[in-house]
Protein backbone atom coordinates (compact mmCIF):
# COMPACT_ATOMS: atom_id res chain seq x y z
CA UNK A 1 0.00 0.00 0.00
CA UNK A 2 2.55 2.66 0.62
CA UNK A 3 4.40 1.72 -2.80
CA UNK A 4 1.40 2.75 -4.16
CA UNK A 5 1.17 6.34 -2.56
CA UNK A 6 4.60 6.96 -2.74
CA UNK A 7 4.55 6.05 -6.61
CA UNK A 8 1.57 8.39 -6.80
CA UNK A 9 3.56 11.62 -5.62
CA UNK A 10 6.06 10.38 -7.50
CA UNK A 11 3.91 10.88 -10.56
CA UNK A 12 2.84 14.24 -9.38
CA UNK A 13 5.86 15.76 -8.54
CA UNK A 14 7.01 14.56 -12.23
CA UNK A 15 4.14 16.34 -13.53
CA UNK A 16 4.77 19.55 -12.04
CA UNK A 17 8.24 19.59 -13.44
CA UNK A 18 7.56 18.89 -16.93
CA UNK A 19 5.10 21.51 -16.16
CA UNK A 20 7.30 24.38 -15.29
CA UNK A 21 10.73 23.15 -17.19
CA UNK A 22 9.46 25.47 -19.77
CA UNK A 23 9.15 28.22 -17.95
CA UNK A 24 12.18 27.85 -16.10
CA UNK A 25 14.83 26.53 -18.65
CA UNK A 26 13.09 27.62 -22.18
CA UNK A 27 12.64 30.96 -21.69
CA UNK A 28 15.63 31.99 -20.71
CA UNK A 29 13.83 35.35 -18.71
CA UNK A 30 16.68 34.78 -16.12
CA UNK A 31 19.52 35.45 -18.20
CA UNK A 32 17.49 38.57 -19.53
CA UNK A 33 17.12 40.18 -16.88
CA UNK A 34 20.49 39.99 -15.39
CA UNK A 35 21.74 41.10 -18.92
CA UNK A 36 19.41 44.15 -18.46
CA UNK A 37 20.46 44.94 -15.19
CA UNK A 38 24.01 44.45 -16.26
CA UNK A 39 23.22 47.05 -19.54
CA UNK A 40 21.33 49.28 -16.80
CA UNK A 41 23.95 49.80 -14.47
CA UNK A 42 26.78 49.78 -16.82
CA UNK A 43 25.45 52.31 -18.92
CA UNK A 44 24.41 54.47 -15.89
CA UNK A 45 27.88 54.33 -14.65
CA UNK A 46 29.54 56.04 -17.67
CA UNK A 47 26.70 58.86 -17.83
CA UNK A 48 28.09 59.51 -14.60
CA UNK A 49 31.72 59.45 -15.77
CA UNK A 50 31.01 60.65 -18.84
CA UNK A 51 32.18 57.05 -20.43
CA UNK A 52 35.64 57.56 -18.45
CA UNK A 53 36.12 53.36 -17.54
CA UNK A 54 38.48 53.51 -14.89
CA UNK A 55 35.80 55.71 -13.05
CA UNK A 56 33.27 53.81 -14.30
CA UNK A 57 34.50 50.27 -12.82
CA UNK A 58 35.53 52.02 -9.97
CA UNK A 59 31.71 53.16 -8.98
CA UNK A 60 30.92 49.31 -10.02
CA UNK A 61 33.43 48.05 -7.95
CA UNK A 62 35.89 46.23 -10.40
CA UNK A 63 38.53 46.90 -13.31
CA UNK A 64 38.82 49.42 -15.99
CA UNK A 65 39.76 45.85 -18.13
CA UNK A 66 36.30 44.74 -17.01
CA UNK A 67 34.56 47.87 -18.18
CA UNK A 68 36.17 47.46 -21.44
CA UNK A 69 34.85 43.86 -21.65
CA UNK A 70 31.84 44.19 -20.97
CA UNK A 71 30.78 48.03 -23.15
CA UNK A 72 32.58 45.56 -26.21
CA UNK A 73 30.48 42.58 -25.10
CA UNK A 74 27.37 44.61 -25.39
CA UNK A 75 28.09 46.36 -28.70
CA UNK A 76 28.46 49.74 -27.02
CA UNK A 77 31.48 50.90 -28.04
CA UNK A 78 29.94 53.67 -30.31
CA UNK A 79 27.30 54.97 -27.84
CA UNK A 80 30.73 55.63 -25.10
CA UNK A 81 32.54 57.25 -27.41
CA UNK A 82 29.95 59.80 -28.57
CA UNK A 83 29.31 60.59 -24.69
CA UNK A 84 33.02 60.98 -24.24
CA UNK A 85 33.10 63.52 -27.62
CA UNK A 86 29.99 65.28 -25.87
CA UNK A 87 31.34 65.62 -22.88
CA UNK A 88 34.61 67.04 -23.79
CA UNK A 89 36.17 63.94 -22.16
CA UNK A 90 35.86 65.10 -18.65
CA UNK A 91 35.67 61.70 -17.07
CA UNK A 92 34.06 63.74 -13.70
CA UNK A 93 31.57 61.84 -11.63
CA UNK A 94 28.40 63.58 -11.40
CA UNK A 95 25.77 62.28 -8.89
Amino acid sequence: MNEVRSNAAGDSRLEELERLAPLLVGAGWVLEAQERLLRGMLVEALRRTAANYTRAGRLLGVKRQAIQQMVARLGLEGWAKSVRDREGGKGHVRG
